[in-house]
């Protein structure tokens, strides 16, 4: 079990100095770090327990543990892949306003590795007395401020890319939206296509030009997040239904 409680901290390490990294406006990013790092201070204890050739931990310690280890690492793998600063959407936490696949393996593997931090909590951590309900409330908070935050950058990049007069680098962007968008996203298809026009025409273009797009992104935004208040009212309503069967 001592090998597993050292991988664990080193993990946790790991995972700090990604956090060190993070920006203020990662505010998803962040909060996972932040979910994972109170298990640094048991960890540490039950290594210094380790020591003692008296201490006998009971096997069922000992599968938490490796579960625990288990979770820390799909933990740092899941923020290396996705929390990166990115101006590209190849690869980018970006996609989820746009693509539906994306947007729904991307809060299935994030809510996942949240309720098994919930469990590790629990079989490690029960004193703590967590409240659970209201760790998926602020996660929920956290993702839907991210998309908020990554919706208003697409356009107020676009927008700056153009003060710049860059015009093959919003070319090149608009290239991407289009090419990791939906089919049914034809309006945003349609805005896209109108603004390459104006572009390959060497049309100035001014904000309101992406007045519509911005639209588009902000329903977008609205309807992902209308989408999680829903899950997180079926997470409530299923916690709730748990704790009457007891």
């Amino acid at each position: 079990m001592l090998n597993d409680i050292v991988t664990a901290i080193n993990i946790l390490s790991e995972i700090y100095d990604i956090y060190e990294k993070l920006k203020e406006d990662q505010i998803l990013f962040r909060r996972l770090c932040e979910r994972v790092e109170l298990f640094t201070k048991f960890l540490q204890e039950l290594q210094t327990n380790c020591a003692n050739p008296n201490y006998k931990p009971t096997d069922s310690l000992k599968d938490y543990i490796v579960q625990l280890t288990s979770l820390l690492g799909e933990v740092k793998d899941f923020l290396t892949k996705h929390s990166k600063k990115s101006n590209s959407f190849y690869g980018s936490f970006k996609r989820i306003i746009i693509t539906t696949s994306f947007r729904n393996k991307f809060t299935n593997d994030l809510n996942s590795l949240n309720q098994r931090i919930n469990d590790c909590v629990t079989n490690l951590l029960p004193s703590l007395g967590v409240n659970f309900e209201e760790q998926r409330r602020l996660d929920t908070e956290a993702l839907k401020n991210q998309i908020d935050y990554v919706a208003d950058d697409v356009v107020n990049q676009l927008v700056q890319l153009n003060s710049q007069g860059n015009s093959s680098k919003m070319m090149e962007l608009l290239t991407e939206i289009k090419s990791n968008s939906d089919d049914t996203k034809t309006e945003i298809m349609d805005q896209i296509l109108a603004l390459e026009k104006k572009i390959s025409s060497n049309e100035t273009l001014t904000k309101q030009d992406f007045a519509d797009l911005e639209e588009l992104f902000h329903s977008e935004k609205e309807t992902l997040k209308a989408f999680l208040d829903e899950k997180l009212a079926e997470y409530n309503n299923q916690f709730q239904l748990g704790l009457h069967k007891v």
